[in-house]
């Protein structure tokens, strides 16, 4: 009778938390100390951590470091000044870091909202598909594994108190909102896992509609 041995494993998303900044309290470059517990899950040397970003500035990002350790990004969506963002960066060790963020503007009408998520168990940063958007609702697809299972990732960001936030093809995990003068920059953060089959259909539809939107979706093997 033959045996079998199944070695690997599907890949993991964890989520770790959640920073706002508004104004010259996020000017660049911009350290965030203290604040993300990279996930739950432990320390293993394959790890990965994704920062996801929604924010509203006129002048993109144009680095993204945890500890010194370069972050490459792999998705973004721009519909200036709403921009989404998402970057990568093996980080084997420790489970709290400092996430710094260069370039973008820091004048009393920008926000941002950053949150990050541990990857455990995907072959590796570079993303199996990407999704970006600046259409509001938006539908489109990410490609995915076809039998070893992926995780999904995505950020968006729009102007107004979006309370009610329908993804589709993925999960809720957290928003938030920051205040700014005559109106409020939100942000949404979403994932799945365990998505098998080649490819996973994604979409949302905030009510009521703001704008302008970004959106940004990345999948892992």
């Amino acid at each position: 009778m033959a045996t079998f041995a199944f070695m690997d494993r599907f890949p993991v998303i964890d989520y770790g938390g959640t920073q706002n900044g508004s104004g010259s309290g996020m000017a660049s470059p911009w350290t965030i100390s203290g604040t993300f517990n990279f996930g739950s899950g432990d320390v293993d040397p394959n790890r990965r951590i994704a920062v996801a970003i929604a924010y509203k500035s006129t002048n993109a990002i144009s680095a993204v470091d945890i500890d010194g350790i370069s972050c490459t990004q792999v998705a973004a969506a721009d519909n200036s000044p709403t921009r989404a963002e998402i970057w990568v960066a093996d980080v084997p060790d420790g489970t709290a870091n400092d996430v710094t963020i260069t370039g973008h503007d820091s004048g009393s009408g920008d926000a941002m909202i950053v949150s990050t998520f541990s990857l455990y168990y995907t072959d590796s940063g570079t993303p199996t598909g990407t999704y970006t958007d600046t259409t509001d609702p938006f539908s489109g697809s990410v490609t995915t594994s076809t039998d070893l299972g992926s995780v999904v990732l995505g950020v968006s960001g729009t102007f107004d108190d979006i309370i009610n936030y329908a993804w589709s093809g993925l999960t809720g995990v957290v928003g938030s909102t920051v205040s700014l003068s005559g109106t409020d920059f939100v942000g949404h953060f979403a994932t799945a896992s365990d998505v098998l089959g080649g490819s996973r259909s994604v979409g949302a539809s905030p009510f009521p509609t703001g704008g302008p939107f970004a959106v940004a979706v990345a999948s892992w093997s």
